[in-house]
């Protein structure tokens, strides 16, 4: 059913998986972590980032959402935040999805 990406190492005991150019994360188990859907995938030991509709958003290594794709670039996890880009404008987004500066 789905195609393990050649380059994927499995990462917290799960995989980066694609059907039909779109991605999604598998436990060890075979059940779905992140929905196969996305355009992108970028992950790291924390989390992972995730592309669709040419925007951005984030799940934990768990699969928890933390925040839609919403965004145009995303910067990685630093200093207790994300730093996030919309129409040009910068926001800082926590680890739990709370704006701490609005890209408004």
């Amino acid at each position: 059913k789905y195609e393990i990406s050649s380059y994927e190492t499995p990462i917290n005991e799960t995989i980066c998986v694609c059907i039909n150019e779109k991605y999604g994360i598998l436990d060890k188990y075979g059940q779905e972590i992140i929905p196969v859907k996305y355009e992108m995938l970028v992950r790291d030991e924390q989390f992972i980032k995730v592309k669709l509709n040419e925007k951005w958003g984030v799940y934990s290594k768990n699969g928890k959402l933390i925040f839609m794709p919403k965004f145009d670039s995303i910067s990685q996890f630093n200093n207790g935040c994300f730093k996030v880009t919309v129409n040009g404008q910068i926001g800082l987004i926590s680890e739990d999805g709370k704006e701490i500066l609005s890209t408004r």
